[in-house]
């Protein structure tokens, strides 16, 4: 199918009038990303002055409040549970017993019964066994030369007479 003159033109002038607003869309397109950058950089800059300083003080003034109540109240609530499991491990019932130490396992995961802490040897454990192990070297060494078969260190000497050096 053949296009007449006059259509092929109107098409040219459709296809040119199309790229020309696609020129407009891209040239709009970058001023907005201009514009979202910069209302991103200032709005960023009100969160830091304004909203950050709020946030941090309404998370000490929590992190105040939880203190308080872990000190206050993680003891008396402890020292129950440290009575009721010792009132179930003293019952004859092995469901009892069984139940308090499941809950000592539990007042250990909330953290209101202390786990005894892990020692290591630590800094002077390791240095009294590197010291150990040297004196246990040098005792070795020293059973060596006391033991070993030297015929140049003991040279038997007539009677009288005594080996030049």
């Amino acid at each position: 199918m053949a296009l007449s003159r006059k259509r092929k033109r109107e098409l040219e002038r459709l296809r040119k009038a199309a790229d020309a607003l696609l020129q407009e869309q891209r040239a709009v397109l970058g001023h907005a990303t201009t514009v979202m950058n910069a209302a991103s950089l200032q709005a960023r800059a009100l969160s830091d002055e304004h909203l950050a300083p709020r946030v941090k003080a309404a998370l000490a003034q929590a992190n105040a409040a939880a203190t308080g109540v872990r000190k206050t109240v993680a003891p008396v609530i402890g020292a129950a549970l440290a009575q009721a499991v010792n009132a179930m491990e003293k019952s004859e019932s092995a469901s009892l017993r069984k139940a308090g130490s499941a809950a000592v396992g539990y007042g250990r995961r909330l953290g209101l019964i202390e786990t005894p802490a892990k020692r290591g040897i630590g800094v002077g454990g390791a240095i009294a066994i590197g010291v150990g192990a040297l004196a246990a070297v040098g005792v070795g060494y020293a059973l060596w030369q006391t033991f070993r078969a030297d015929d140049e260190l003991w040279v038997a000497t007539d009677e009288g007479t005594i080996p030049e050096a």
